[in-house]
């Protein structure tokens, strides 16, 4: 697989193909039926299908406003569509979003909290909270010149396929647009709802056109009759968006360099004399990078699973256990801390599991990072639980984890278990135990 669609998308980390469950990657896949069904000119199954898109993810739906619009305005100056189709069947659309939409919308107006001015600065949240989906200067200089090369390779891509491609470059630049919003907008504004939109994670339609873009490309290089694009430049490409990551920056060159036709015609006299095998080498990259990639994958995978099973056995043994209002404090080592040290791998494996917890348990946990989600839409939520994570980022060992339970009326500890048995552990799985505070 290119690592165009591994893993979370750059400067923006939005989800790609990861591997746990969350409602954002279902998005992705309705995003690109929407924008389909708009190239084509059906404009009613678009509008249904982004109705989908808002009720899994608003958010997205959202983003797509914008190239919604550049897709519908191309077909209205290209002719593909008239103004009185575009009318009747952008009203059917609009009723069928219409439908999909309000047990959302209606949610969020019913939110006593909507609209709200909050009392805290909304900029200084989102760098407490998660920094890298809201505010453009905490991503690495890396992460945006990866990101860069990833939309110059979409545009490059869609511009090479021409007239057909044109809607997807007109689709792509509504998303720029939408990126760019995002970097200006906290500068701009303090506006709570504006700015909780999530506007950097727009970078994963880069990622999902820049794939769709360059993989379309290839396909019609190895189409050709020309033996330098099918045997030198379409190779080549796969090498490229199928390697490691820096690699990947080269990725736009080969198809900028095939507009220059001097640069073409020397390509073409070259291999013609030596007819090296770039597809074979490209087929070994792939093979070797593909399965150094899934034996990494599938250890991690086995790793998160045997996490997933302790927590979950934790969180069995708390449901029949403990009474049904108890309070966990539970180990949380984010982005705003790390694992103790001295901490095997393993263990600190043991911690990506903790999400199940809840789900397992019925139980209440005192504070997590993720929570901080919630303040965005209960902003009155945010004195307590920054209070709660600044307090517990400060507990240094077990002991003070236990007395700051006992003072805040904590019923339980989870913590990764020491090197020597403690007397005081009432549960434990392999890497885990669980203290009663009081």
């Amino acid at each position: 697989m290119t690592i165009l669609l591994r893993g979370i998308s750059y400067a923006g980390a939005g989800g790609l193909f990861i591997n746990y469950f969350t409602h954002s990657e279902l998005a992705n896949g309705l995003t690109l039926f929407t924008l389909y069904f708009a190239i084509r000119s059906r404009l009613a199954i678009a509008f249904l299908f982004n109705g989908a898109v808002f009720f899994i993810n608003a958010f997205f739906a959202i983003w797509n406003a914008i190239p919604l619009g550049l897709i519908i305005l191309f077909l209205l100056f290209t002719r593909r569509i008239t103004i009185s189709k575009m009318l009747i069947e952008g009203a059917v659309g609009l009723l069928l979003f219409a439908a999909l939409s309000y047990p959302v919308v209606s949610n969020i107006l019913a939110n006593p909290e909507f609209g709200m001015t909050p009392d805290f600065d909304i900029t200084v949240f989102h760098i407490q909270n998660n920094p890298t989906h809201f505010l453009f200067s905490y991503a690495s200089l890396n992460q945006k010149l990866a990101m860069f090369f990833v939309v110059i390779l979409s545009i490059t891509s869609f511009a090479t396929l021409g007239r057909s491609a044109r809607p997807f470059l007109y689709a792509m630049s509504g998303y720029v647009v939408v990126y760019l919003i995002g970097i200006a907008a906290p500068y701009l504004t303090h506006n709570m709802s504006i700015l909780d939109l999530h506007l950097l994670r727009v970078s994963t339609m880069f990622h999902l056109l820049a794939a769709l873009g360059s993989a379309s490309l290839i396909v019609r290089w190895l189409a050709s009759e020309e033996y330098v694009f099918k045997k030198v430049l379409a190779p080549v490409q796969i090498a490229l968006l199928c390697s490691e990551k820096h690699l990947l920056l080269l990725s736009p060159f080969p198809i900028i360099l095939s507009h220059f036709p001097i640069f073409m015609s020397r390509l073409s006299s070259w291999s013609a004399k030596r007819r090296w095998r770039f597809d074979l080498a490209a087929l070994i990259v792939i093979v070797v990078v593909d399965a150094i990639w899934i034996g990494s994958t599938v250890v991690e995978n086995v790793k998160d699973a045997k996490s997933v099973s302790e927590w979950a056995a934790i969180g069995h043994w708390a449901r029949q256990k403990t009474q049904s209002d108890a309070v966990f404090l539970i180990p949380d080592y984010g982005k705003n801390r790390a694992a103790p040290p001295g901490d095997t791998e393993d263990a600190g494996y043991a911690l990506s599991g903790s999400m199940v917890f809840e789900y397992e348990s019925h139980r209440q946990i005192w504070v997590a990072d993720k929570q901080g989600g919630a303040v965005m839409v209960k902003p009155s939520f945010y004195k307590t639980w920054w209070r709660r994570v600044s307090e517990v980022d400060a507990l240094q060992s077990l002991d003070e984890k236990l007395a700051y339970a006992r003072a805040n009326t904590i019923d339980y500890v989870i913590e990764i278990c020491g090197s020597k048995e403690d007397g005081t552990t009432i549960f434990k799985t392999d890497h885990l135990c669980v203290y009663q505070s009081r």
